[in-house]
């Protein structure tokens, strides 16, 4: 499906430009914020 192939690409093109950043300066946090935002990253307490 044309949707998910946009979707993957879009995110794996924010994944390289936050993988950049982090370079720059590592105690920013860009990709742990970026995640914590759009509700992508798992809390350290999250049980299945």
């Amino acid at each position: 499906d044309g949707n998910i192939y946009t979707f993957t690409e879009l995110i794996d093109n924010i994944s390289a430009l936050l993988v950049e950043l982090e370079f720059f300066d590592e105690n920013f946090g860009f990709s742990d914020r970026f995640l914590s935002k759009t509700s992508l990253l798992l809390p350290d307490h999250f049980e299945e």
